[in-house]
């Protein structure tokens, strides 16, 4: 009898299982947004958001740390100071003034990196 129960059970699961539709190419009508502001960076989740910035020379950039850890951002060229960010702050720092491609990565957390793209 439990055998009995058991295979009426997990038949009427499989089968109402193919009753409902399905998730798999589903078009959201809302899109995910994020808050980030335009020239800013935002660390969360010992992340860089976005890991790539384009802007123009000398351009203030604003570095939002959301974590509980301080981060920085350290050009992996050593002709600039590195910007440190305290945890759950907000600071500002101005990109490069020549044009070209500038790679950075957070001291404590080599892991962490982005790119600054000056056009």
């Amino acid at each position: 009898m439990k055998i009995t129960t058991f295979l009426l059970l997990i038949s009427s699961t499989i089968l109402l299982s193919g009753c409902l539709p399905s998730q798999t190419g589903r078009i959201l009508s809302n899109p995910v947004t994020t808050n980030i502001e335009e020239n800013s960076i935002q660390i969360k989740n010992f992340a860089y958001n976005p890991s790539e910035i384009k802007v123009k020379p000398g351009t203030k950039i604003t570095i939002t740390n959301e974590d509980d850890e301080a981060h920085s951002i350290v050009y992996d060229s050593t002709e600039f100071d590195p910007t440190f960010i305290d945890p759950k702050s907000k600071t500002e720092m101005n990109a490069p003034i020549s044009p070209g491609t500038y790679k950075f990565h957070c001291d404590k957390h080599l892991y962490m990196t982005g790119t600054i793209i000056i056009q």
